[in-house]
C-alpha cells in the first residue's frame, strides 16, 4: 500500500491507507472555491451539450447511510437547470 505522504502533490493515491487522507495536504479554501466554480461551469457546459445533442447521461451514486451521497448530489445539481436534470431515489 502507498502512504498518502508518498503520493505526488495534487494526485490521488490509488491505494491509500484507511487512516490517511488520499491527498497529502488540505487544499486552501480560496483555491477550493475557485476550482469548484470552474468545475460547475464545466458541468453547465456538459448540460448544454446534452441538450444540443439529445444525449443522455446517468450518474449513479451508491453508498452506505451517511456516506455523503446527499451532499454530492446537492453539489452536482445546485447550479444545473432543473428542467434538464432529475434526481431519482432508488431503494
Amino acid at each position: 500500500m502507498t502512504h498518502a505522504s508518498e503520493v505526488p502533490e495534487g494526485e490521488l493515491s490509488i491505494e491509500h491507507m484507511e487512516d490517511a487522507p488520499p491527498y497529502p495536504d488540505k487544499i486552501k479554501n480560496d483555491r477550493y472555491l475557485d476550482e469548484l466554480r470552474l468545475l460547475q461551469i464545466e458541468l453547465l457546459k456538459v448540460q448544454q451539450w446534452v441538450k444540443d445533442t439529445g444525449q443522455r447521461i446517468v450518474i449513479l451514486l451508491e453508498g452506505r447511510d451517511a456516506a455523503g451521497k446527499g451532499g454530492s448530489i446537492r453539489r452536482f445539481t445546485e447550479n444545473l437547470n432543473p428542467r434538464g436534470a432529475r434526481v431519482v431515489a432508488l431503494r
